[in-house]
């Protein structure tokens, strides 16, 4: 479900073109960050031995803005964005909690669970390398988005 979700909360224009593999590597990449590698592992498995059977209508009507194409998608390029995730959990981040403490010179409070997962989301999307003194620097800009959200 939360697969089909991510891919209808893209804006749907009549004679839009389906998702794009960036698009769903986005989706795929964040379902892992949300469920962890072995349940997306698991699923894109699952979607290789079911043989995407999505051809027949009353399956598509199940599973509306999902079609073969991106079962098909899923279940080949699924695993290979898994192993290429330079960081899948918090535990793969060069940078701690503690680290961000004494960097930010902050007290510790829920600013940094949403901290860290935000650095973890644009490490394994690609936007930011897993390197520590990088991850340093984008926590000071990510801080002060999370202090503003308050």
């Amino acid at each position: 479900m939360f697969l089909i979700r991510e891919q209808q909360r893209r804006p749907v224009r009549r004679g839009a073109e389906p998702l794009h593999d960036d698009d769903l590597r986005r989706i795929w990449i964040l379902a892992a960050l949300r469920f962890g590698r072995p349940a997306l592992a698991g699923l894109a498995e699952l979607y290789r031995i079911c043989g995407c059977s999505l051809d027949n209508r009353e399956e598509q009507g199940r599973h509306p803005g999902m079609n073969a194409a991106v079962y098909k998608a899923l279940s080949e390029q699924g695993p290979r964005w898994l192993t290429e995730l330079p960081a899948a959990e918090l535990s793969d981040l060069p940078v701690t909690g503690d680290d961000l403490i004494k960097s930010l010179q902050a007290k510790p409070g829920p600013w940094l669970g949403r901290l860290l997962q935000a650095l973890l989301q644009r490490v394994a999307l690609g936007e930011l390398p897993c390197d520590r003194e990088v991850l340093l620097q984008a926590a000071e800009s990510e801080y002060e988005k999370i202090l503003g959200d308050r």
